[in-house]
C-alpha cells in the first residue's frame, strides 16, 4: 500500500544476543503508480488531395511514475478521442503504437502514423489522447490534427502545378 514506512534493523550475534537498544532504520516511501504526460510538439497540419496521405507525429513527455512500453500486457498507446475509442477513417484504426520500445519517466515518447484523406473535400479533425491499454485512459488535453482535403476541381494543391507541359514558356 502507498505510504511512508520505517524499516528497522539492529545488530545481533546469532544464537547469543542482540546488541543494545540502538539500531538503524531506512525510511521508505511507496508511491502509487501514476500515468501522466505533457504535450511537447507535433507535426504541422496537412492539406491533401482526395485519398492523399501524410505522415504525422506527436511527442509527449512522460511526467508520471511508470514506464511506458510499446508492447506487453499494458502498453501505452495513442488512441482516438472525441469520441473516445472510435475507429478512425483517417487513420484506419483506433490505436497507434509508440515509436520507442519504452519511455521512462522524464523522457519523451513519439507516435508516428499515416493519415489518409477521404474522397470528399473539406476540413477534418482527428483527435487523440493516451491510454494504458487494459488499465485506464489518461487525461484528454485536446490533441488533434486538422486535415484539409482540397477540392481538386477548383484548387491547386501546394507543391503541384495546374500548368501542362505544352503551356510551359521558355525564357
Amino acid at each position: 500500500a502507498a505510504g511512508t514506512y520505517n524499516e528497522y534493523f539492529q545488530l545481533v550475534a546469532e544464537g547469543i544476543s542482540w546488541f543494545g537498544e540502538g539500531g538503524l532504520f531506512w525510511q521508505i516511501q511507496i508511491v502509487p503508480p501514476r500515468d501522466d504526460f505533457t504535450y511537447s510538439a507535433q507535426s504541422p497540419y496537412s492539406t491533401l488531395s482526395p485519398r492523399g496521405q501524410a505522415t504525422v507525429w506527436v511527442e509527449l513527455q512522460n511526467t508520471g511514475t511508470t514506464v511506458w512500453q510499446r508492447g506487453g500486457a499494458t502498453p501505452v498507446r495513442l488512441a482516438t478521442s472525441n469520441p473516445r475509442d472510435r475507429m478512425s477513417t483517417l487513420i484506419g484504426t483506433n490505436r497507434i503504437n509508440l515509436d520507442q520500445e519504452e519511455v521512462k519517466p522524464g523522457e519523451k515518447g513519439r507516435f508516428t502514423f499515416v493519415i489518409t484523406a477521404g474522397d470528399h473535400a473539406g476540413v477534418f479533425k482527428e483527435y487523440v489522447t493516451l491510454v494504458r491499454d487494459g488499465v485506464a485512459w489518461m487525461k484528454d488535453i485536446g490533441i488533434f490534427w486538422q486535415i484539409t482535403v482540397a477540392d481538386t476541381s477548383t484548387a491547386t494543391i501546394p507543391g503541384t502545378s495546374t500548368e501542362t507541359p505544352s503551356s510551359t514558356k521558355s525564357v
